[in-house]
Parts: C-alpha cells; sequence; structure tokens
C-alpha cells in the first residue's frame, strides 16, 4: 500500500520541479472539479439517489470521467468492481443514459479478461446506467453488447492508483500525463540589477527572444523530421543536419545574475566549459532544439530516443548513449526494459505459447528463461538465490563442452522447458521405479538363460503344464518325460527283437519240415 501511495507523490514532484503548480497536478490526477458527493456511490435502484444521479450524468458525466462500478456475474453474485473510462454518449430513451466507455482494470481477472475482448470495440458495446437494479432491467441496442450498471460512482486516477488491481493502468497513465506535461523555464526577461559590491558577480544582459523563438522553431522542424523518419527534411529545412545546429548559448548571458536566482543549482549543473568537445556541445544543442516537453536536457537519453531513426551514426556512437545513460543513471535501463516487457505483455492475450522453443534451440531458449529468473530474484532482493541460479548456469555451460546439454541441464536450477504437474520428487521417483523394473528384469532374462526347455516331443497340453510350473518343477517334468520316451523306445526296441526273434524261429521251423 505505502509503495502504491508512493508512486503518484514522485509523479507529483516531477510535474512540480517542471515548472507546474499543485493546482495542474490535481486537474491531472485527482478531478477537482468533481462535487465530492459524485464520488459516492449512487444506486440507480434506490429513488434517493435519483436527483444526484441525473445531476451527475447532466453536468459532469462526459468524455474522459472515469467511471467505477460494481460487477455481476450471471447468477447476479457480486464479482468485485471495474474501472471504465467515458467515450461518448449514446441516445438512450430508457434509464439515466448510456455511453461508450473505454475498459481499463477489473478486481476479479475472469471479467478482466472478458471485457478485455468483448468490449474492445467501443462501437459494438454501450453502458447503460438503469432505471432499477442492473439485473432487472431490459434496455437493449441493436447490435451492441450492452452492459447494465446500477451502483456506480466517479472515480480519479489518484484514487485508482492505490487499488491493486488499477495501479499498473493508473501509473501508466499518470506517467504519460507527466510525459506530455511542458517543461515550464521561469527565467525573468530584461535587464537585471547589479549584485551587490564584493560578491563577485556581473552584470548579464538580456534574453535574447529572437534566439529562442528561433530555436523553438528549429526544434519543431527535427521533431517533425524525426517522427515521420524523413532526414531530408532537416535539409529542406535549412539545418544541415546536426551540424548545422545552433550551438548552446552560454549560461552567462541569459538568466538571473550569477550568484543568484531559485534556478541556479539546475544552471551549474547544465552549464558547458568552452573547452568541451564539440559533439558533446553539438548533443546539447540537439537537447536543448529538440527536447519533448517534460523531459529532462540529457544529451545521452536524446540519442537513446533516436537510435533508431534514420540519423543514427553507425559505429562506436551506438553504443556510446546506453554506456553514458548506464553510469550516470544506474537501473535506468533495467526500469526501461521491465516497462517495456509489461507494456507488452498487457497487449498480448493470455493462452499457449504460439512458438516452439524447438526452433530456437535448446540452448538459447534455457538462456532466456536464466536471465529472467535472475531479474526477478534481483527485483525481489533473493542474491543468495540469484548466486546459486548463476553459478549453476556457469556449471551447465561449462559441462556442456564436454558432455553436451543432455546432461548439463541437469545441474541448472531453473524450471525445465516443458512445464508439467508433476513435481521433480515424484519424476525422480517414477525414473527411478522404471530402473529398477528394467534391472530386475534383465536379471530374470540372465538367470532363466540356461533354463531347461520342453521337448520336441512334448504335446500341447504338456508345453502349457510346464509354462506354469516352477523352473525347479520345470527340469523335473523334463527329465520325466525323456525318462518315459526312453523307457518306450526301449520298449520298443525290445519288442521289435522278440518279434524278429519269432520270426526267425518260425522260418527254421518250417524248413526243417
Amino acid at each position: 500500500m505505502e509503495a502504491r501511495e508512493a508512486v503518484p507523490r514522485g509523479f507529483k514532484r516531477t510535474i512540480l520541479d517542471n515548472g507546474h503548480e499543485e493546482k495542474d497536478w490535481n486537474a491531472s490526477a485527482c478531478e477537482p472539479d468533481v462535487d465530492s458527493c459524485f464520488k459516492k456511490v449512487m444506486n440507480c435502484g434506490r429513488a434517493q439517489d435519483e436527483e444526484r444521479i441525473e445531476a451527475c450524468v447532466q453536468g459532469v458525466l462526459g468524455a474522459g470521467r472515469l467511471v467505477r462500478f460494481d460487477v455481476y456475474d450471471h447468477s447476479n453474485n457480486p464479482q468485485g468492481s471495474a474501472a471504465v473510462e467515458v467515450l461518448e454518449s449514446v441516445p438512450c430513451s430508457d434509464g439515466f443514459g448510456a455511453f461508450t466507455v473505454k475498459h481499463l482494470a477489473a478486481s476479479d481477472a475472469g471479467y478482466h479478461h472478458w471485457a478485455k475482448s468483448a468490449l474492445a470495440d467501443p462501437t459494438k458495446s454501450v453502458f447503460h446506467l438503469c432505471g432499477c437494479n442492473a439485473w432487472e432491467c431490459g434496455w437493449n441496442k441493436r447490435n451492441r453488447k450492452v452492459t447494465h450498471i446500477s451502483k456506480w460512482r466517479l472515480s480519479s486516477l489518484s484514487e485508482l492508483a492505490v487499488e491493486p488491481w488499477a495501479s499498473a493502468t493508473a501509473f501508466a497513465a499518470l506517467r504519460e500525463k507527466v510525459r506530455l506535461a511542458p517543461k515550464i523555464h521561469l527565467r525573468k526577461v530584461g535587464k537585471q540589477p547589479l549584485a551587490p559590491k564584493g560578491a563577485g558577480t556581473q552584470e548579464e544582459p538580456p534574453i535574447d527572444v529572437e534566439n529562442e523563438e528561433s530555436a523553438e522553431r528549429q526544434g519543431q522542424k527535427i521533431r517533425e523530421a524525426l517522427r515521420t523518419g524523413k532526414p531530408g527534411l532537416l535539409d529542406a529545412a535549412g539545418l544541415g543536419g546536426v551540424d548545422g545546429l545552433p550551438s548552446p548559448r552560454d549560461d552567462a548571458a541569459v538568466g538571473e545574475p550569477r550568484g543568484g536566482g531559485i534556478h541556479e543549482h539546475k544552471r551549474h549543473e547544465t552549464h558547458q566549459s568552452p573547452t568541451v568537445p564539440k559533439r558533446r556541445r553539438v548533443d546539447k544543442a540537439l537537447v536543448e532544439a529538440t527536447g519533448k516537453d517534460g523531459d529532462h536536457h540529457d544529451p545521452g537519453s536524446f540519442l537513446h530516443d533516436i537510435s533508431s531513426s534514420p540519423l543514427r551514426i553507425a559505429g562506436r556512437a551506438d553504443a556510446e548513449p546506453l554506456a553514458e545513460s548506464s553510469k550516470r543513471d544506474p537501473g535506468t535501463l533495467l526500469k526501461s526494459g521491465l516497462e517495456e516487457m509489461r507494456r507488452y505483455l498487457l497487449d498480448k492475450p493470455g493462452g499457449g505459447a504460439a512458438v516452439s522453443d524447438t526452433a530456437e534451440g535448446l540452448r538459447n531458449a534455457r538462456e532466456i528463461v536464466t536471465l529472467s529468473t535472475s531479474l526477478d530474484l534481483l527485483l525481489s532482493g533473493q542474491f543468495a538465490r540469484l548466486g546459486d541460479v548463476l553459478m549453476q548456469r556457469l556449471k551447465a555451460v561449462e559441462s556442456s563442452l564436454t558432455d553436451g546439454w543432455g546432461v548439463a541441464k541437469h545441474y541448472e536450477l531453473i524450471p525445465p522447458s516443458k512445464p508439467a504437474i508433476t513435481a521433480d520428487k515424484e519424476r525422480d521417483f517414477a525414473a527411478k521405479a522404471a530402473l529398477r523394473a528394467a534391472k530386475l528384469k534383465e536379471s530374470l532374462q540372465k538367470a532363466h538363460k540356461g533354463e531347461a526347455r520342453p521337448p520336441e516331443e512334448a504335446t500341447v497340453l504338456e508345453v502349457e503344464v510346464w509354462k506354469r510350473k516352477l523352473p525347479l518343477q520345470r527340469t523335473l517334468i523334463v527329465e520325466e518325460i525323456a525318462a518315459q520316451k526312453s523307457m518306450q523306445k526301449d520298449q520298443k526296441a525290445k519288442a521289435d527283437e522278440a518279434f524278429t526273434k519269432r520270426g526267425m524261429a518260425s522260418m527254421v521251423t518250417s524248413e526243417i519240415g
């Protein structure tokens, strides 16, 4: 809560530092022109609120106003709160009014996801201030999705900024307002009185208003050239590119006498010595001539802003602005990168991955996950855990050179590349169980390798009986079958021998007779 309250205070301090007054901040963030009675809950189903609702709709509610209302599901059960920005009113013959809106945020994640897609097109949806309870209203608008509202009130960015579910949206809107707010330079025009004797100060000439207007016109032309991506406009404007820009004026020639004034410390911070290299002086002139409203006069940040334009100078100059910005204000690149990631994620709908990791390679995919995990641990202050993740990644890279990534990935602490509901302990237990089963099967195969087989002469029934017996019993059965076969063979041999003898005896008897 305290952290969310501190962010608007930072934006307010930036507005005041740019020369604005507190009323300017209130006009942007607090909606001071709205009567406090309209910021209290108004129920369209209560008769005592009708007068207040009509006054709000007719006199206050209009484009740009923020409305906070209660959400109900299809069963008329409360589903949290939501905030929208009014775009324009819609003709309505029933209730207090209707209007198109832009969805901002909602406390319920399900409704927020639905509203981001279903209410994305204002021409296909409309919000209706019912004259009764929302679930009792039957008003419809042809070819439009109607959202009925009964309990609502006006809100502001400063109020939404302290709500967990709306703070990100409110911060983005406040940041944009601060960025677009023009910077006011408090400088006195005309000659200034001499400083007291002995103070070591000298009288300074008045501001050259003509040069001020000329620099502003040149800055406007350069901004137009950079915005359209046509550097030829600089030559057409007679500026001659970067070298044609006016050199920065000496601070001693403008403003208040040296040694006094409320902005003396700012002048000393931006003062450039005549011995500064020409490139740095040109950078300062670029910033003074083309600085956006609300931006600080920072050559490094300006060159960073135009690094993607056709005027970018190739070579070493591309890396210098980033290095200078990091040295001057550590953490700036981290914050800007996180802001871009947040903006990208807010613009994309949820769902499964559209691109497989196999296209980018296992190593690159694991590298992205490692760096992202490290940034999360860094921002959350878990430095010991961060050190473990980075050290294990180093070990994995070292192991991959000899053992390959199939082995090296087991050194890392990041989640597996393919998400699964199975925990690591369960996965290890299953793998060990499968390994034990494979070893047992192999051992049984080795033990049964020299085992006796059923005789080839055995019948089908004898083979089935043999399979159902234990190994030792199988051997006995085979021996018994073999003994029976041998006995039968011996008996047959004896019968043949007896038959032969009887035949020979009968032949001899016949011959004698």
